[in-house]
């Protein structure tokens, strides 16, 4: 399975579990257990998730440009700065988490619990293929800096 390791961006995985999402979706019936929460609920947790998500990817993105340093996540050996602020902070892996939280927000939108397995297969999948092999790059790249940041700093949240 490591031939599968940096192979796919991020975003085509991100576009495939929308897609999945969608078609699954599409062959359940529309009485979902999310829709026995209030809609004031689901539409305030929707709001906060869209909030969130907005936040992670502009403050992400601004703190690498920022550092100057590359935001290709198929080429992770060409980062030439570790970038610790903004989201950084708190999330090792704030655009991927964006990501999830999107298709996150999907789900709730449909209103089907069972939707939720497609934000868990997009995280599941980043984990193991993408991020994984970024944090061994990373630690070969900025050694005892990077360590520290990871006992320091959640890889998801």
């Amino acid at each position: 399975m490591n031939h599968l390791e940096l192979k796919i961006p991020p975003v085509f995985v991100f576009a495939f579990s929308l897609l999945a999402l969608v078609v699954h979706d599409a062959f359940l019936a529309h009485n979902g257990l999310l829709r026995l929460l209030p809609a004031w609920v689901l539409y305030s947790i929707i709001a906060a998730l869209c909030a969130f998500a907005v936040y992670l990817a502009v403050s992400s993105l601004s703190g690498m440009r920022a550092g100057g340093t590359s935001v290709s996540p198929r080429q992770p050996q060409k980062a030439s700065k570790l970038v610790i602020h903004g989201a950084f902070k708190f999330c090792r892996n704030p655009m991927y988490l964006c990501l999830v939280v999107v298709v996150s927000v999907l789900a709730l939108l449909a209103g089907h619990v069972q939707l939720l397995i497609w934000p868990l297969f997009l995280a599941l999948y980043l984990t193991r293929f993408q991020i994984i092999p970024e944090e061994r790059i990373l630690t070969a790249l900025f050694g005892k800096e990077y360590m520290d940041y990871k006992r320091r700093t959640r890889r998801w949240f």
